[in-house]
């Protein structure tokens, strides 16, 4: 975060719609798409995130039934 300019995590999940591939998800910062190493754990790390107070949940777009963005920001410095 530190090499971007903005405050703003944007958790994506996209169902690629087809067998063997399932649901992906990744993060965006400042438009750039950051892989996690885990990305299995990736939405239930965000969750914990926002318990400890770290982020902040801003908006949940939901596109279709798989697809969503979860738009969070970040509240430590």
């Amino acid at each position: 975060m530190k090499r971007h300019s903005t405050r703003e995590i944007i958790y994506k999940s996209e169902w690629l719609g087809y067998l063997p591939y399932g649901l992906y998800h990744w993060v965006e910062v400042d438009g750039e798409e950051i892989k996690p190493s885990s990305p299995d754990s990736l939405h239930d790390d965000l969750s914990l995130l926002v318990k400890a107070g770290a982020l902040k949940v801003v908006k949940e777009v939901q596109i279709n039934d798989e697809d969503n963005h979860i738009y969070y920001e970040l509240e430590a410095e």
